[in-house]
């Protein structure tokens, strides 16, 4: 067996407009709004000019005003090139049946889906994207349910709760209002033990770390949820459906989608799959083709069109570089000096 070989490395923490020096580069790191938290774009002050980059970035989440600082700070700076994404820059793009345009309205239109359900409230969307998880969440407790999310989200959660610097940003596994949804694993004996030897035996089903979880917070399954599906809003991917043979739901449930449409042919083969195991337990209906349908909740975690060129008429830089885009050229209306990069490439300052 190759010996493993360890290379340390030096971490060091940034924060919000404070500037560091790496080498001759001054970076100047700016808090922006995107579906991942900790999304940050940067001035770069270089020997021969300013440089921009966006990262990934959008004005219509839960705080506009983080992406709308930097291109403030960027304005304000002058920039001579700017790196700019541009991952929603293709022609005809169009999210179908999305009923969302910013993350407040996905909040109230999922409160209100909650309300109305008579059973359990089936929702889908991005694990990671925890902006979309405070809108669920608040559609949940708004709705008088819990949220019952899966292990790999507490996990998550967890650990914004034991850092000093993130503690507060969300809410706890000790919150009222989330119960941590178990799925049975191995054996299968999960709600069904009668003695300490076996639980003991049944938390053998589950990893270490998921075994933390378990005896410190509140959680529940599919016998726990039985006759009490009203009471609950139950977080599954597209990966975990096979919780539903279990859970079945009780009549009157309903799902609610809140993840970006398919974009490749892959994905339309996926999203076949998917709406065929919601058809099969009543969670959503059939269209006028006899295919599952259902209404999306959603908007992107990146700007529109018409969001990067306010942006980049904005901050008016001298040249642009497109990057995170499969469309570079659909910049070329949007700003007058783009340079499309390509491997190998050089960009003189």
């Amino acid at each position: 067996e190759k010996e493993r070989t360890t290379t340390p490395r030096k971490l060091v923490p940034f924060e919000n407009h404070k500037k560091f020096r790496i080498g001759s580069f001054e970076f100047e790191p700016v808090h922006i709004d995107h579906s991942l938290p900790g999304t940050y774009a940067f001035l770069i002050h270089t020997p021969d000019g300013t440089i921009g980059y966006t990262a990934d970035i959008r004005f219509h989440g839960s705080h506009p005003e983080w992406s709308q600082d930097f291109a403030d700070t960027a304005a304000r700076e002058g920039v001579d090139l700017l790196l700019c994404e541009g991952t929603r820059l293709a022609p005809d793009r169009a999210d179908k049946k999305r009923l969302a345009n910013t993350e407040p309205e996905v909040e109230r239109l999922a409160t209100e889906r909650m309300s109305s359900c008579k059973g359990l409230a089936v929702c889908g969307y991005p694990p990671r994207d925890l902006d979309r998880f405070m809108s669920f969440y608040n559609a949940a407790k708004a709705s008088g349910r819990k949220l019952a999310i899966d292990m790999r989200q507490a996990y998550t959660l967890n650990l914004f709760s034991e850092d000093p610097a993130c503690r507060g940003l969300f809410p706890g596994l000790d919150d009222e209002n989330i119960a941590i949804f178990v799925q049975r694993m191995g054996g299968g004996t999960l709600g069904r033990t009668r003695s300490q030897d076996e639980y003991e035996l049944m938390l053998k089903d589950y990893h270490i770390w998921e075994r933390d979880l378990l005896g410190q917070y509140e959680t529940t399954n599919y016998i726990d949820m039985n006759g009490e599906h009203g009471n609950y809003a139950l977080y599954l991917t597209d990966y975990t459906l096979k919780n539903l043979i279990d859970v079945r739901p009780a009549p009157g449930s309903e799902y609610i989608r809140s993840i970006t449409e398919p974009f490749n042919d892959e994905m339309v083969l996926d999203y076949d799959k998917v709406k065929r195991w919601l058809v099969q337990f009543g969670l959503i209906g059939r269209d006028a083709e006899g295919k599952g349908e259902w209404s999306q909740i959603h908007v992107s975690g990146h700007g529109d069109a018409a969001q990067i060129s306010r942006m980049v008429d904005q901050i008016a830089p001298r040249r642009l570089v497109p990057i995170h885009t499969e469309n570079p050229e659909l910049f070329e209306p949007i700003h007058g000096a783009v340079t499309q990069v390509g491997l190998g490439k050089t960009i003189e300052m």
